[in-house]
């Protein structure tokens, strides 16, 4: 919803600067719808887990809202985890899509062959071709604010990771204590070092 409302009241503003790049709310929001109706059409249902193996950058963000949009949950992944760590992951999570980088290709193969539950794997510099000729509106909702929106995955520096569960209420009450706290305004710019 945040990002939809922002397309709409704002949709020329710049939401995002990342390597040379410049998008609006409007392009990030049609592109992540794009996104989900990809997602859809390859199978992911409400409730299922998204895999997103990025680093910091463009493609995360629309694989996020993608995501979300598609009423899948999202499950960050730093991209420096190994093949073992990863496909523990997406067998943890029972993952039914996986999102990398083309340089990851034999690894994402690999943890596809080794997860049954794994029908989608994509590549970040592919998704224009994944997302070529989806509808640019939003795909049909049906989650509600008890659903999952995002499973974080501890670093498992004392065993294995364990899958931290946030739903959507969750989400929305972190945003909104974090806006309030800092008095964002729409006019505000903020650099994230992450």
């Amino acid at each position: 919803d945040f990002l939809e409302q922002a397309a709409a009241e704002l949709p020329d503003k710049t939401a995002l600067v990342c390597d040379g790049r410049r998008l609006t709310y409007a392009e990030i929001d049609q592109q992540a719808n794009q996104l989900a109706h990809a997602l859809i059409a390859s199978g992911v249902q409400r409730g299922d887990r998204a895999l997103l193996h990025l680093p910091n950058s463009v493609e995360l963000v629309i694989a996020i809202f993608g995501a979300l949009k598609a009423n899948a949950v999202f499950v960050p992944v730093n991209p420096s985890v190994k093949q073992d760590k990863l496909t523990f992951l997406a067998q943890n999570s029972g993952a039914a899509a996986l999102i990398t980088r083309a340089r990851q290709k034999k690894m994402g193969t690999a943890v596809q062959q080794a997860t049954p539950s794994l029908r989608t794997l994509q590549f970040a510099e592919t998704l224009a071709d994944f997302t070529a000729n989806q509808p640019t509106d939003p795909p049909a909702r049906t989650n509600i604010d008890q659903d999952l929106a995002c499973l974080i995955y501890t670093s498992g520096s004392t065993g294995d990771p364990k899958g931290v569960m946030c739903t959507h209420s969750n989400v929305v009450f972190a945003a909104a204590a974090i806006t309030t706290y800092l008095q964002n305004r729409p006019d505000d710019i903020i650099i994230n070092l992450l």
